[in-house]
């Protein structure tokens, strides 16, 4: 840093413009730095992962710890005992060390972009361009592997997905997934993207992390489910605050009793926060009549409160899981009071349609999402929900016909939804197909990306699905492969979860499997 001020007064006699610019780069650096040090007291590096394995597979009752989400163990039965307990390990380095090797970098980086930006010895000339805007252009998407910490499996024998994101700002991104060690052993993941680069770390909470949010760099709400001791499933939560997470139990609705660990999908599935210290989760619990219901969990000036999802005039009031994920999956808040929730119910007849859970003026309100016009499923959900603004969303998922799975995106605009089926790429099957959407995102300005996957003419493997909104109307294409990764006749793509940061800038997370065995965390970048 101390050359760069050097560099500053020298330019501010010689160069009076080029020394402006230098000023704006140092003022960047500085931001840079502080954000970089905030992230780095919160998210480890591999340098310092936890000496025991965070999880260890069990299969007898009774015992305290947690349940992984479907995705990392694969829905097997039993419980994942928790050796460490609620808390990030920082660098290794101590926080002295640490700055001067971010200065360090980043004034490499800085002198760099001086060079680049045409910024020689002083007395040099340089011409300044004139601002333009641009036109808005399609996202152009690449892939690239996940980042491994440093105890990971080796590729051959490597178990790893991402199965959350949350970007607090344009240039912070958070990624949580899992990961296999060489001991066989599984972990938490984290992927931290700031300043273009993704570093892993190993993350050990409490709870079973499904779904988490970042409303701001350094504040994080993680939800999932917690088994306690008695093997009764819980709805928890994981607060970031002061480079520390702390872990807790939600509580149930009034009057609901324990719920069992029955292998059914209780707990949380999903969290948002219009602002810090308030934000809404939504799940699925076993109410006391034994029904699985819709859940929803507000945090408000420190205190969590729960209550029964409502649900649509036509739903079936003695609705018990049959093993389709009843209740709610998804959920978004643009602002604070107005929130959008999204999942599943069924109705008198039997069929399983999509549900819509509104917040506004303090009241939650259902009402069955609509299908596109003369469809008639009997299986159809909505997984991923977003908002530009309250009454400006769009929610997507599936609905199963004979033929197989077809793409959902439910729009709302002027007070009603719209449904319409999602596109396809050149090669989809037009019959037979298999594409469901998991997510979706909008960017601020104007657009939205949905992502999921779809089955080929050619075969019946999953390849990753990327639609996106733009100027009203919705495309697709085929989501690219980390480069040298070829798909065999039984691999698939699976997307988890899309982010859309900035205007031109989205970024979706999944796994993927060349030889439907070992799963590869990856990250897909659009801009």
């Amino acid at each position: 840093m101390v050359s760069l001020i050097e560099e500053l007064k020298l330019r501010e006699a010689a160069a009076p413009a080029e020394a402006d610019r230098l000023r704006s780069l140092i003022k960047e650096l500085s931001e840079d730095l502080a954000r970089a040090e905030k992230q780095a007291a919160i998210w480890p590096t591999p340098s310092r992962l936890p000496g025991k394995g965070i999880m260890q597979q069990c299969r007898s009752k009774g015992k305290e710890g947690i349940t992984l989400p479907h995705d990392i163990d694969g829905g097997n039965e039993g419980c994942q005992a928790l050796r460490m307990r609620g808390q990030i390990r920082p660098m290794s380095a101590a926080p002295g060390k640490r700055r001067a090797v971010l200065i360090m970098a980043a004034a490499v980086a800085v002198l760099g972009a001086l060079a680049v930006a045409g910024c020689g010895s002083p007395g040099s000339q340089s011409q300044s361009q004139p601002t333009q805007s641009q036109p808005t252009q399609p996202l152009t998407w690449t892939a690239a592997k996940a980042p491994l910490p440093a105890n990971a499996a080796p590729t051959a024998k490597q178990d790893s997905g991402l199965s959350g994101l949350t970007c607090p700002t344009a240039k912070d991104c958070i990624a949580e997934g899992f990961y296999q060690t060489s001991k066989a052993d599984y972990y938490y993941l984290t992927e931290t993207l700031s300043r273009g680069i993704w570093t892993p770390g190993a993350w050990s909470p409490t709870t079973a992390v499904i779904g988490f949010t970042c409303p701001a760099v350094g504040t994080c709400v993680a939800v999932g489910t917690f088994l306690d001791s008695k093997n009764h499933v819980t709805p928890a939560a994981e607060t970031l605050s002061g480079g520390f997470w702390a872990g807790a139990t939600l509580p149930l609705p009034a009057g609901t009793p324990p719920n069992p660990n029955n292998g059914q999908d209780y707990g949380l599935h999903a969290a948002s926060c219009p602002v810090v210290g308030t934000c809404v989760a939504v799940g699925t619990y076993q109410a006391a009549d034994g029904t699985t219901q819709g859940l929803i969990e507000t945090l408000s000036k420190g205190t969590w409160t729960a209550v029964r999802a409502p649900l649509p005039v036509d739903a079936k009031t003695s609705s018990k899981d049959q093993g389709n994920p009843l209740g709610l999956q998804g959920v978004t808040c643009p602002a604070a009071g107005y929130c959008v929730a999204i999942g599943q119910y069924e109705e008198q007849d039997g069929a399983f349609a999509p549900v819509i859970d509104t917040l506004s003026g303090g009241t939650w309100t259902a009402q069955r999402a609509p299908l596109p016009t003369g469809v008639a499923a009997t299986l159809s959900d909505l997984q991923g929900v977003a908002c530009r603004s309250a009454g400006d969303c769009v929610a997507v998922g599936q609905y199963v016909l004979k033929g197989g799975e077809e793409s959902l995106i439910d729009t709302l605009s002027g007070g009603r939804w719209t449904a319409a089926v999602g596109p396809l790429p050149a090669d989809g099957q037009a019959k037979g197909q298999a594409a469901p959407l998991s997510s979706v995102a909008c960017s601020p300005a104007d657009g939205c990306v949905a992502v999921g996957e779809y089955s080929t003419r050619n075969s019946l493997q999953g390849e990753g699905l990327i639609d996106t909104l733009s100027n009203g109307k919705w495309t697709a294409v085929r989501a690219p492969l980390p480069a040298g990764v070829t798909l065999g006749k039984k691999g698939y793509v699976t997307f988890t979860v899309v982010a859309c940061p900035a205007a031109d800038r989205c970024i979706a997370v999944g796994y993927y499997s060349a030889n439907e065995t070992n799963r590869t965390a990856f990250i897909e970048t659009g801009a």
